[in-house]
């Protein structure tokens, strides 16, 4: 998985390669511009979360189309770099007014 940057932001997308064979299998545009901040699987495998100014997305990495679906996750202002572990924990810097990162 690959996050692009290109100097039109509304060209940002996510691109998804196939495991076997490294072809590029799909490429995820988001419907505004989204400047990346972050980008991590899951412990499922299969759920991607991509942060950015426009807020926190998931996706189905694994689906033939996936579609980008608004994150909700309290108390996080401005999402910044993400992490997960094992256990299924979503680590998320706010750099939001207390500046912090927090578990979910």
């Amino acid at each position: 998985v690959r996050l692009h940057a290109e100097k039109d932001p509304k060209k940002e997308r996510v691109v998804i390669f196939d495991r076997e064979t490294g072809e590029n299998r799909v490429e995820v545009r988001f419907a505004a511009p989204l400047r990346r901040n972050g980008l991590v699987m899951r412990a499922d495998g299969k759920t991607l979360v991509v942060s950015g100014d426009g807020g926190l997305f998931e996706l189905d990495a694994t689906a033939a189309r996936p579609d980008p679906r608004p994150l909700a996750l309290p108390g996080v202002e401005r999402p910044g770099p993400l992490a997960a572990d094992a256990a299924g924990n979503l680590f998320v810097l706010d750099r939001g007014a207390d500046y912090r990162v927090k578990v979910f």
